[in-house]
């Protein structure tokens, strides 16, 4: 996780349906920006169930990061 001021380095494990697990590598972001990334995570894990009964790829070949307001 990349902010203005700091990276926050987070190893995941996304299962289908939902289910996440996350850990800091070295030092935790803020709980209000973990919780944010949680939140993402989460997502894509959902996502990857509804994927795969539609014959797509279950996990998204980029993941695109947010842009914060006047970045583009």
């Amino acid at each position: 996780m990349y902010t203005p001021d700091a990276v926050f380095e987070y190893a995941a494990l996304l299962r289908a349906g939902g289910e996440v697990e996350m850990a800091a590598v070295g030092a935790a972001a803020p709980a209000e920006l973990a919780d944010k990334l949680l939140a993402h995570a989460r997502q894509a894990a959902r996502a990857a169930e509804r994927k795969a009964a539609d014959g797509l790829p279950p996990w998204p070949y980029r993941v695109t990061r947010w842009r914060g307001p006047g970045r583009g």
